[in-house]
């Protein structure tokens, strides 16, 4: 039989398969893979003996955390914390380079709109719809669970922005919920393993969070994670264009005439020389 993994515990993986549910083991070669059974897997399993014999290809895989095939992302941000613009971006441009459609959504906008507004600017000029929500008003939320309607979606953000808070509320989930450190201003993690939820037209993962993300690419590939910058790169003098200097660039002469992001685009050059450095480290 064919099925999903909609969640792993204690080394038994629970398998869907159209309306029911399987506990089962895997078999040993499977469990010992460096990129062995995740959750979101599609698998074929042994409705007799309850065991994993194969994964299905994969459309895309995450290590950190471990979750496969996922349609989109919903990234919450909130302030407090203070949002990190530059793992936003980093995060950003590694959904895209995984072709995962990528959702913003601000949480808290009840008690501070100040961080939607500069997420607005950031990102929304740049193609990503981004949402207004408020978990604890329930503003936005329709809105939201709307623009999910037919994919499998997870959560991603800094630990305390509300994502278990936002899946309560629109899911009417019992997940636990952190707060945050007065002293830190940071968060603590409160999901501990990645879990798929169904709300009919709606699928959930719920995770513990996209950490350590390090966009997986050369240099020169990254402007055409840049929505904003791909669709300018036609008009740059030369063709392969990084945005970095060359000139005659469209992206440069964009943000000068205040087109585009300053912010933004000084981030995609931090991430550019990153990815600079580490391809150097490798020579």
């Amino acid at each position: 039989m064919k099925g999903q993994i909609i969640k792993i515990r204690s080394g038994k993986y629970f398998v869907k398969s159209e309306s029911r549910e399987f506990v089962c083991s895997a078999r040993g070669g499977l469990r010992i893979k460096t990129d062995g059974i995740v959750t979101g897997d599609f698998v074929e399993f042994n409705e007799k003996t309850l065991t994993v014999d194969k994964i299905l290809p994969r459309k895309n895989l995450f290590y950190r955390p471990s979750v496969a095939n996922i349609d989109a992302v919903n990234v919450v941000v909130a302030c407090p914390p203070p949002p990190d613009f530059l793992l936003l971006d980093k995060l950003i441009v590694s959904l895209c380079a995984e072709n995962v459609e990528v959702f913003i959504s601000v949480n808290k906008t009840d008690i501070d709109r100040d961080t939607f507004d500069r997420i607005k600017k950031n990102y929304g000029e740049a193609g990503f719809p981004v949402f207004s929500v408020s978990a604890k008003t329930g503003d936005g939320l329709n809105e939201l669970k709307e623009a999910f309607k037919g994919n499998l979606v997870a959560f991603a953000g800094q630990s305390a922005v509300g994502k278990s808070s936002l899946l309560n509320a629109l899911f009417g989930l019992e997940l636990k919920t952190g707060d945050v450190s007065e002293k830190t201003l940071r968060g603590k993690h409160t999901t501990t393993a990645a879990e798929i939820f169904d709300f009919d037209d709606v699928r959930i993962v719920d995770t513990p969070g996209f950490s350590a993300i390090t966009p997986d690419l050369l240099p020169e590939e990254l402007g055409l994670f840049y929505p904003e910058y791909f669709e300018r790169l036609k008009d740059c003098k030369y063709r392969g264009c990084t945005h970095t200097g060359e000139p005659g660039c469209a992206v440069e002469k964009a943000v000068k005439n205040g087109e585009l992001c300053e912010d933004r685009y000084i981030r995609y050059k931090t991430v550019f020389n990153e990815l600079k450095e580490i391809q150097s480290k490798k020579y």
